[in-house]
């Protein structure tokens, strides 16, 4: 408890003792023989901090509606491995980034078929319109993953792979909008722009080739 009242956040204990005046025997002071007179409070304010401690994992496993918050996709409770594991040494690890970007333009290809499927409840965009930043779903469809957005009274979808490294997470990325009204969403691990409306849709914004363009629909 002394150490949560004097040492700055996230500082190790050896910098804190390091850094204070008397070091190790200042600390035995303090504690062991109650030089400021405040033991008896911290021994007062440690047992409240044990008594209200409580697993937030479990209470979070243990609540259906905030378990949903941990779900994979917010159509089904199916899961898909978005980590590609090699074996090195025997052992297994993630495997390095793709050095080359998608370069695959799927824009303009004929499908064989087209047809409307419903793919997720209306009421999980619900309070979207209020929102500067809308909501957002990841879904998933046959073997693919889509990106939905409900952004300021409309619906965008685009692939949830960022062309850019390859990584399901779009649904994740922050939104932007300019003076203009063109919006974008930033992909959240290295912030590339795809543009979401305007004659530019699905372009990145932020780069110059083929493969930073996602399948947008």
């Amino acid at each position: 408890m002394f150490y949560i009242r004097t040492a700055d956040k996230l500082q190790r204990t050896a910098r804190w003792i390091e850094n204070m005046e008397g070091g190790l025997k200042y600390l035995q002071d303090v504690i062991l023989r109650d030089k400021l007179g405040i033991c008896e409070d911290l021994e007062r304010e440690m047992n409240e901090l044990v008594g209200t401690f409580f697993d937030e994992w479990a209470a979070a496993i243990n609540d259906p509606e905030r378990k949903k918050a941990f779900t994979q996709f917010d159509n089904t409770t199916e899961t898909v491995d978005t980590v590609e594991l090699v074996k090195e040494r025997t052992q297994t690890r993630p495997t390095y980034w793709p050095t080359e970007s998608a370069t695959n333009d799927f824009r303009g290809t004929k499908w064989s078929s087209l047809s409307w499927q419903p793919l997720i409840k209306a009421e999980h965009f619900a309070g979207a319109d209020d929102a500067p930043s809308g909501i957002t779903a990841q879904v998933k469809r046959g073997d693919t993953q889509l990106a939905i957005f409900r952004v300021k009274g409309k619906f965008y979808a685009t692939q949830q792979m960022c062309p850019h490294k390859r990584a399901f997470v779009l649904s994740d990325g922050l939104i932007g909008e300019d003076d203009k009204g063109k919006l974008w969403v930033s992909c959240p691990f290295h912030k590339r722009n795809y543009d979401l409306n305007g004659d530019n849709a699905g372009k990145c914004a932020s780069g110059r080739r083929l493969d930073q363009i996602p399948d947008l629909a």
